[in-house]
């Protein structure tokens, strides 16, 4: 579930002890630059242009006036998006380095629907904008952390699940409460002469929980929205190129390959909508005040 685009590329060897003499070694050294050359000429020769790129923001608008959710009341519409924001950390030993790779963090935490897919957090679940919501509240749950060494590099990774629920009411909403709970299977695993992998979740809770209210005020409950999401994700990634269906894979993989496959099970998303009620809470000292009558 994660990710971790462009963290290894082109197969950098990673640090060994070589038991040869110096000419040897430094003769074996010219001949592996040579080949990576040429390896890397037909690797900046593929395509570029990403296959099946997403676009955040993308969202249709849809009216409180169509359709209810599925599972939801006729009174309230909500709109889920889910995604993973990522920090991945690489570490290359002294021969890697001479092959050009560099040591580095890759942040891809901030959702921008200008900047490229490679460059944004992976989306798990992205439903149709509600035109004008009522309110809307964003919630993550714990962070889910992965680490793996292979022939080439050794690399971490953090990942965060965020999601952002949108909420409109026939009456209407000034904040919200709410959850979603899901059993979480993710596993991401990457490509060097060896599928290596870097997070393997199974059977994880995770929860979100969203509280937009206002704790001094009163609230009067103006419409509630539960119903069950489902999300399934299958990536295959290559660089700045991806397949998202399995019947599109690559038929061999290279190195620097990504594979991930996340599954939710029992995914159910319930939020209410309140609307503060202040006359009923100046009511006690409205009544202080008055006088007892003589």
């Amino acid at each position: 579930m994660t990710q971790v685009d462009a963290a290894f590329r082109n197969g950098a060897l990673a640090s060994v002890r070589w038991p040869l003499s110096k000419p040897r070694v430094f003769a074996l050294a010219f001949a592996l630059i040579a080949a990576a050359s040429g390896y890397a000429l037909l690797r900046r020769t593929s395509p570029a242009e990403p296959v099946g790129a997403e676009v955040p923001g993308s969202n249709v608008a849809v009216a409180l006036d169509g359709p209810p959710s599925p599972g939801s009341s006729s009174n309230a519409q909500t709109s889920a998006l889910v995604y993973i924001k990522s920090v991945t950390d690489r570490r290359y030993g002294w021969l890697a380095r001479q092959f050009g790779m560099r040591d580095g963090i890759e942040s891809r935490v901030a959702l921008d629907p200008a900047k490229p897919w490679w460059e944004n957090p992976t989306i798990l679940h992205l439903e149709p904008a509600i035109a004008d919501p009522d309110v809307t509240g964003e919630a993550e749950c714990a962070e889910i952390k992965g680490s793996a060494v292979s022939a080439n590099v050794e690399v971490s990774a953090t990942l965060i699940c965020h999601a952002k629920v949108a909420l409109k009411t026939r009456s209407r909403s000034d904040c919200m409460k709410g959850t979603i709970t899901a059993m979480l299977n993710a596993r991401t695993r990457f490509y060097d002469d060896l599928w290596t992998d870097l997070v393997n979740e199974k059977n994880r809770t995770v929860v979100f929980s969203f509280d937009t209210t206002d704790k001094t005020r009163r609230l009067r409950e103006t419409g509630t929205d539960r119903r069950v999401i489902q999300i399934s994700i299958e990536c295959y990634r290559r660089d700045r190129r991806k397949w998202e269906r399995r019947s599109d894979w690559p038929d061999a993989a290279e190195r620097g390959d990504i594979l991930s496959v996340i599954t939710v099970r029992d995914a159910t998303l319930e939020v209410t909508g309140y609307a503060y009620d202040d006359s009923a809470q100046l009511l006690p000292s409205v009544v202080a005040t008055v006088a007892p009558q003589k």
